[in-house]
């Protein structure tokens, strides 16, 4: 409809960065914690830089509204179970 106020209301949109060491896979790994914790990604964007980093910038829905720092809580959690060896072929 055209009533975006309270379309806005219901459907909460988060912005998630993630950054790091760049490694292989890492947009891959980032986004399937996104996913395992119930969030739907509508954009991903990515930087690197020349000396070897990486900047994951996601924008989700699929949290409730006005609860960012629970998100934080579960999506950090969920961030420390991720194998990040690029050595360690997925199961």
């Amino acid at each position: 409809g055209k009533n975006h106020s309270s379309a806005g209301r219901k459907l909460a949109v988060y912005e998630i960065a993630v950054s790091g060491m760049n490694r292989a896979r890492m947009l891959s790994r980032v986004s399937t914690a996104l996913f395992d914790v119930g969030l739907n990604i509508t954009e991903a964007h990515v930087f690197c830089t020349d000396d070897g980093y990486a900047l994951d910038v996601f924008v989700v829905q699929g949290w409730k509204p006005d609860d960012a720092a629970n998100l934080g809580v579960h999506l950090q959690k969920r961030l420390n179970q991720v194998n990040w060896d690029e050595g360690v072929k997925p199961p």
